[in-house]
């Protein structure tokens, strides 16, 4: 059997994380989150959107919440959360569809943006948290390793969602470091990130 390429990779990534996630809302009543979907066209656009969070709605699905793009470890923006190009495609494809909040992820870290701070001189500073799933990942199918999956399932969703529920609710504006804490860690997701990892190794 053919090695998976690159994209079958993202989509059966991208259909575990959205299967884990309805998981947690089922389990998890006080999150005003009920579902979740992958492989949507973005209005107004080719390119899709990657993951999508709905709110809780009874007999049905609620307004978009979230909507993100996510790059596996090894892809060409997969270095970092904060390449420029990957936030700005989000930011976009977030706008069309009337969504506040978007995320970029690369697996090892994931970042929240909120689209209402109008005041922000810059795409960096709508970055509302930072979340990261502390292991080491290089490739596509790194993903895939049992012990990435059950990090992933059993303390990063939950967290983030946790986390994400408090700024969405109100109860919490963001949980963002200090400016000069937060330019320390995008320059280090640049430098510590898949790519720049496997660049050093040449």
């Amino acid at each position: 059997m053919p090695p998976l390429s690159y994209r079958q990779h993202e989509v059966s990534f991208c259909a575990d994380v959205s299967k884990w996630s309805d998981k947690i809302f089922e389990t998890h009543s006080e999150l005003p989150f009920g579902s979740s979907e992958i492989e949507r066209f973005g209005r107004g656009s080719l390119k899709r959107q990657d993951l999508r969070v709905y709110e809780r709605k009874e007999g049905g699905r609620g307004k978009l919440a979230l909507c993100g793009e996510v790059k596996l470890p090894g892809a060409a923006q997969g270095s970092s959360p904060f390449g420029m190009a990957l936030m700005e495609d989000a930011f976009l494809k977030a706008t069309r569809e009337g969504c506040r909040y978007f995320f970029t992820w690369n697996v090892e870290h994931l970042a929240l943006f909120d689209c209402k701070r109008w005041d922000a001189a810059s795409m960096h500073e709508r970055c509302v948290g930072e979340w990261k799933l502390e292991a080491e990942l290089n490739r596509p199918e790194d993903v895939t390793r049992p012990e990435v999956k059950g990090k992933l399932q059993d303390d990063f969703l939950p967290r983030f969602f946790a986390d994400f529920a408090d700024i969405y609710s109100g109860r919490k504006r963001d949980l963002g470091q200090p400016p000069s804490d937060f330019y320390v860690s995008v320059l280090e997701s640049h430098l510590a990130g898949p790519s720049a990892r496997m660049a050093q190794a040449w």
